[in-house]
């Protein structure tokens, strides 16, 4: 099992591409896609004590208005999740834009009778270098069934030292 994780890894970091994805707008009807997982392996197992597969859609609807859907699972594939996003600059420049990110979805935890529906708003800054590129992001999310809400930042530092290769370090 050890060694299919090695492969997948690799798999991975060899179909790394350049992208436009994050707090960037995306240009009228661009696309981006992806599909990730959190893995967690104790230290003795053989094979992962869980996956958590996330799945990312964006579309450029207009010059600045991006919007999405992202799916994914949690609490150890106990829940999951989906939202639709708009995202929309609100600062210029559009090379180092602030963006507002407005977003509905549910949560669902197997065993409940009902989902949560949620709501978030975001804020995003990004700069892009020639080879590099950094983002902020934050997010506030509502639950309306229990009334209340959790934040998030991710910082991600992207470096691309080749055309063929992209590293990605996020906090």
């Amino acid at each position: 099992m050890a060694e299919m994780a090695r492969v997948l890894v690799l798999l991975a970091l060899l179909c790394a591409t350049q992208t436009q994805a994050g707090p960037w707008p995306l240009g009228k009807g661009d696309v981006f896609l992806s599909f990730g997982a959190n893995v967690a392996v104790t230290q003795d197992a053989e094979a992962p004590v869980h996956t958590d597969p996330s799945l990312y859609l964006e579309y450029g609807l207009t010059e600045k208005l991006t919007v999405g859907f992202t799916s994914f699972s949690s609490e150890a594939g106990e829940a999951i999740s989906g939202y639709a996003f708009a995202r929309y600059p609100v600062l210029p420049p559009l090379n180092d834009p602030l963006t507002v990110t407005i977003g509905a979805g549910l949560k669902y935890r197997f065993g409940d009778l009902a989902p949560d529906p949620r709501i978030q708003l975001g804020f995003s800054w990004c700069h892009g270098w020639d080879n590099a590129w950094a983002t902020i992001v934050t997010n506030s999310t509502y639950s309306t069934t229990d009334q209340t809400t959790f934040h998030t930042l991710d910082a991600t530092y992207g470096w691309r030292p080749t055309d063929n290769i992209a590293t990605i370090f996020q906090l």
